[in-house]
């Protein structure tokens, strides 16, 4: 039977309506499926990154002996004060001396990645010495990694190496911490120095033990490293004037946070004149700090 010609005009229209009703809803199908696998390639990815980040930093870790407090702490003549290792259970023990006894306590968080640690340790390094011989001051030496795992894991492994000095050496620590900075210009070139040079400069320094080079080499205190950066970015720093740690370096004198500049000389003797004025006799807690806000 032969159509008219509105006939055909109508079929050629519904037809065409057809094929546009299926076009709209391949495309809708196209945009649930390109939406929904946007969705699960971010989720794939936020969870990857929480993983990472929740395995790559160990909350606790075994420490190296002398440094239960997270760091390493020098008394009269420059002399280590020995103790234990942080036990992965229990975590640090804030070291604690009350200004009253007329001491200058200076603490350091320090990063051997970083340009102003380096510029604050050679500027400071004789003052603090002499302030050290006099029997006028502690100073404690807390390394840390906050520039993680750049420069192929260099602050990390840079904190290993002098953790590992001071548990077996801790009378050439404060060499080689002046060795690795003076080393820091080189270390930044070639996206950091590697284990066996770490340990060449930590035997140059003096501290030439065998369980040093095996420490250094098999990272030993990696973990620990990761954790104690963990900890002295995340609460508010122990038997100090309520700082966080910001930055690197920080530097308290008496609890109290050094705002001058690193590389000022005549600004960081100053404000240890100021502290010395000043008492700072808060008891020491039982826990590494304050959590941050």
């Amino acid at each position: 039977m032969d159509l008219t010609k509105r006939e055909r005009r109508d079929r050629a229209r519904e037809k065409a309506r057809h094929i546009r009703d299926q076009q709209v809803k391949s495309e809708r199908r196209a945009r649930w499926f390109i939406q929904g696998g946007v969705l699960l390639a971010i989720f794939a990815v936020v969870s990857a990154v929480v993983l990472v980040i929740v395995f790559s930093v160990p909350s606790q870790a075994a420490g190296p002996r002398n440094m239960v407090s997270d760091g390493i702490v020098f008394g009269p003549k420059g002399e280590p004060i020995l103790t234990e290792g942080i036990h992965p259970e229990f975590g640090p023990t804030p070291y604690y001396e009350s200004a009253e006894n007329g001491k200058i306590n200076i603490r350091v968080y320090a990063d051997y990645s970083c340009h102003y640690c380096k510029q604050f340790e050679e500027t400071t390094s004789a003052y603090l010495s002499s302030l050290l011989d006099g029997g006028n001051a502690t100073l404690s030496i807390h390394p840390i990694a906050i520039f993680g795992s750049g420069l192929n894991r260099y602050s990390v492994r840079a904190t290993n190496a002098v953790a590992c000095v001071a548990n077996y050496s801790p009378k050439y620590f404060l060499s080689v911490n002046a060795a690795l900075f003076q080393h820091q210009e080189s270390a930044l070139q070639n996206r950091g120095l590697g284990n066996d040079e770490l340990w060449t400069i930590a035997s140059a320094s003096g501290a030439s033990d065998p369980k040093v080079e095996e420490c250094i080499k098999h990272e030993m205190f990696s973990d620990w490293a990761v954790a104690a950066t963990e900890r002295a970015t995340r609460y508010i720093l122990p038997n100090s004037d309520n700082v966080s740690l910001r930055g690197t370096p920080t530097v308290l004198v008496n609890g109290a946070l050094y705002t001058g500049s690193p590389g000022d000389l005549d600004s960081f003797k100053r404000f240890i004149a100021e502290s010395q004025g000043k008492t700072f006799s808060t008891k020491p807690p039982s826990h590494t700090g304050a959590r941050n806000t």
